[in-house]
């Protein structure tokens, strides 16, 4: 019997690492952090309980500290195993914990347990050179109306120090971006040592008004940045003023302020269309047929819906711009009776047809038999008329050129009237005045 209890015994003790006894670091081990400043390293200690007189003691090879403060519990699928967890706040650097005791064995004799873990708190990499971009926008920049400033803001980091190149590479078209004022195109350098930048901005006759997200970019020693931001370019600002249709019946021609354009009035059946008359247009010299021709009608005055029709030019450029009745041919989605076909301004095509209220014909107490207004950059028209219902005399109605498309209109009485384009904060507006009152109508 006594023989078969001490097989059951050894069986029990194989398991300790001394005898009965064990002790395991299982934290720290290897690379902790990285850290620049005391950083907490985990300490996971599994000893049994046997294991008397402890000691746990960090070192980094010149000053002794003694561990303590664990939280302890029973490691799971165990009776006696102990589970010792607590923090260490260490500075980079190495180390090695040391964990001690001693086993007392069932034969009586005291036997020492130890075991050590080496271990380090890492530095950081120091960061590579480099540096940040930002911009703020919206910029509004006016189309043939000066310069807009916008300033461009690095953040050097990791010691970075270089001069930082700006430039935009694939403005919107119309746009130029360089060094102040002109902002001729270029590229704008923010010295070493300096984090602000400014480019200038211009728009001509070509920029498309409306938001536009540009690209800035930054480059230095081998670094790229980019940001974006909104440019708004803005319709140019000043009065409205009246354009005369220069051709209305055939063989009547017509040329553009600059010579470059030749506008006709040509029978419809020459075209082979519906309506009465054609605005054919023509790039001079040698009278290269540009686009399609338009339609229009005209007929006798005091016809309702046939009171006028004709094709001209916005003045002082090429943009194209026919008023006529609605009849054959003339085509729009609405059922206005009047319909105004915007041509496409540097290679005249007809960009889309606007609906316009049909226009009664002059006569007391009306005022307007249908007339067209351009803004000083030909992007915006009024068509003006006598009004075809009232109360008020007499109707304008704003058109958007470049897209053919109706933004709103004004009702007024009085004979005169004066309609300019102004800025209202990050937008625009016509402002609309006739007999002392003002309108205004915003601008997309």
């Amino acid at each position: 019997m006594s023989k078969r209890l001490s097989v059951v015994l050894a069986v029990w003790c194989i398991t300790g690492v001394t005898g009965c006894a064990s002790l395991v670091i299982v934290a720290p081990q290897g690379a902790q952090g990285p850290a620049v400043a005391p950083v907490s390293v985990p300490v996971n200690i599994e000893i049994t309980k046997s294991v008397y007189g402890r000691s746990f003691v960090v070192s980094d090879g010149t000053t002794n500290t003694n561990v303590s403060g664990f939280n302890t519990s029973i490691k799971p699928g165990t009776q006696n195993t102990e589970v010792l967890t607590t923090t260490l706040s260490l500075s980079p650097g190495s180390y090695t914990l040391t964990a001690s005791g001693t086993y007392n064995e069932w034969t009586g004799q005291v036997t020492p347990i130890s075991r050590t873990s080496s271990f380090t708190v890492t530095s950081p990499t120091p960061p590579a050179p480099t540096f940040t971009l930002a911009s703020v926008g919206p910029l509004v920049v006016r189309r043939n109306g000066g310069s807009a400033n916008l300033t461009a803001t690095i953040t050097r980091t990791g010691g970075f120090a270089a001069p930082v190149t700006l430039s935009v590479s694939n403005p919107p078209t119309g746009v130029t971006a360089g060094p102040p004022p002109a902002g001729m195109p270029g590229t704008v350098t923010i010295p070493a040592g300096m984090t602000t930048g400014t480019l200038a901005f211009t728009a001509n006759a070509a920029a498309d008004y409306g938001d536009r997200t540009v690209t800035l970019r930054a480059d230095a020693g081998g670094v790229t940045r980019t940001t974006t931001f909104t440019l708004r370019v803005f319709h140019a600002t000043g009065s409205f003023s009246k354009a005369s249709f220069a051709v209305r019946i055939p063989p009547q021609t017509a040329m553009s302020s600059n010579g470059a354009v030749r506008v006709s009035a040509v029978l419809g059946t020459a075209e082979g269309l519906p309506s009465a008359y054609a605005a054919v247009y023509d790039r001079m010299p040698g009278a290269v047929r540009l686009g399609q021709p338009v339609p229009f009608n005209h007929g006798q005055t005091n016809v309702l819906n046939q009171a006028f029709g004709g094709a001209g030019f916005c003045a002082g450029s090429t943009a194209g711009f026919v008023l006529s009745g609605k009849g054959p041919g003339v085509v729009a989605p609405a059922s206005a009776q009047y319909v105004a076909s915007v041509l496409e301004f540097t290679n005249p095509s007809v960009v889309g047809h606007a609906d316009v209220a049909a226009f009664r014909t002059a006569g007391t107490p009306y005022y307007f038999e249908p007339a067209v207004y351009f803004n000083s950059d030909c992007t915006l028209a009024l068509a003006v008329g006598a009004h075809p219902l009232g109360p008020a005399n007499n109707l304008a109605q704003v058109i958007e050129l470049k897209r053919a498309t109706a933004v709103g209109s004004i009702e007024f009485s009085d004979p005169t009237f004066t309609a300019s384009v102004v800025d209202a904060g990050t937008g625009q507006r016509i402002q609309f005045i006739a007999g002392g009152q003002t309108q205004n109508i915003n601008l997309p």
